[in-house]
């Protein structure tokens, strides 16, 4: 039996990182394999996401400071703790990095000579990365076993930096697709962290304007965040109280996305996102602008709305066409549901097999 390690800063933690990690880890789980997740610097507890019983999950409680030399002494002391980890495994186990930080280790691990199966997983795009992480990445993600992507805008990328072994794998869709009639509302609905690449500053600027047309229709924000006062200020600032409802990240999300009708993005740098699997599986149509990656792989003719960024009146434009034509709403729902299908936990499993077959033969 295969046994998978899979390394991250924090498991805890309500993200789309955390998110798709433990699916691919529950997965793993239900299918077979042995299956670890190492969370470097949390302390134990609860995840905001449901872990299967059969994953072990350990907790390392490393420090994490703003001070920059006690930071320097725990990046050193994570490196230690994670080297005494792999240098004890089999030749067959198959570690997972998840996170930059975590697969630049891997890969000078890999350097220095340590033999492991050592992969480094990407959940964020390829331009996202700033400074000296682009420089350590060009340095030593060459030396890990395999990378795996999320979409194929970047795989010529990671090729350009020297690695040989790239397998585009795209997350899977967290919930079943939803059989069951659902009572969709007049709710537009967004999720996400409120930071700026998130841009939903601009999302509330484009609502107000659908709001003066449709006033019984509501934005339902969901997240945490940098910007929330921010984002609650333009909200009293443009008097949008009636309209607009801010929730933090909700462990039951499915209720959410059953009741809305629209899914709305307006971000300028995704990976993959979960929110729009995750919203096509409850039938929505979705409306979101073509950042480099992500939106354009998920988004297709007949389940939603692709709008060239800076295209902020035709974004506006194509949620109205949607609120006024609840036939054209529906259809592209179904569609959505449809399309997601590709995106089952069976057939993303069929992917990983076959990058997990090639490492164990290197």
């Amino acid at each position: 039996m295969s046994r998978v390690l899979l390394f991250i800063n924090n498991i805890l933690l309500p993200g789309g990182t955390e998110r798709s990690t433990i699916n691919l880890a529950n997965n793993l789980a239900r299918n077979g394999f042995l299956v670890e997740i190492v969370s470097l610097y949390s302390d134990g507890g609860e995840s905001f996401f449901q872990i299967d019983n059969k994953v072990t999950v350990r907790h390392y409680k490393i420090n994490q400071n703003r001070s920059r030399i006690i930071n320097l002494y725990n990046q050193v002391k994570t490196f230690v703790e994670v080297y005494k980890i792999i240098k004890q495994l089999k030749t067959r186990d198959i570690v997972i990095g998840t996170v930059h930080s975590i697969n630049i280790m891997f890969g000078f691990m890999s350097f220095l000579g340590i033999r492991a199966k050592l992969v480094g997983c990407e959940h964020t795009a390829y331009d996202s990365a700033t400074g000296i992480t682009k420089v350590f990445r060009r340095l030593f993600y060459r030396y890990l076993n395999s990378v795996v992507i999320l979409t194929k805008t970047d795989f010529i990328k990671y090729s350009n930096i020297g690695v040989k072994s790239i397998f585009v794998i795209p997350n899977e869709v967290s919930f079943e697709i939803e059989q069951s009639p659902m009572e969709k509302e007049n709710i537009l609905l967004a999720i996400g962290r409120f930071s700026a690449e998130k841009r939903f500053g601009l999302l509330l600027e484009l609502v107000e304007e659908i709001f003066k047309r449709h006033e019984n229709w509501t934005l339902l924000l969901i997240g945490d965040g940098p910007q929330k006062d921010d984002l609650k200020n333009i909200i009293e600032s443009r008097d949008l109280n009636n309209n607009v409802l801010i929730l933090s990240p909700q462990k039951d999300i499915s209720k959410y996305y059953k009741k809305a009708s629209i899914y709305l993005m307006s971000s300028n740098k995704e990976g993959l996102p979960m929110v729009l699997l995750e919203a096509k599986a409850f039938g929505m149509p979705i409306v979101a602008f073509d950042c480099p990656t992500g939106p354009k792989e998920l988004i297709e003719e007949n389940d939603g709305f692709l709008i060239p960024m800076g295209g902020n009146q035709q974004f506006i434009e194509n949620v109205i066409r949607l609120i006024d034509d609840s036939q054209l709403r529906n259809e592209m729902g179904k569609n959505s549901q449809k399309n997601v299908e590709r995106y089952t936990s069976e057939n993303i499993l069929v992917e990983w097999k076959k990058m997990f077959n090639l490492v164990q033969k290197m």
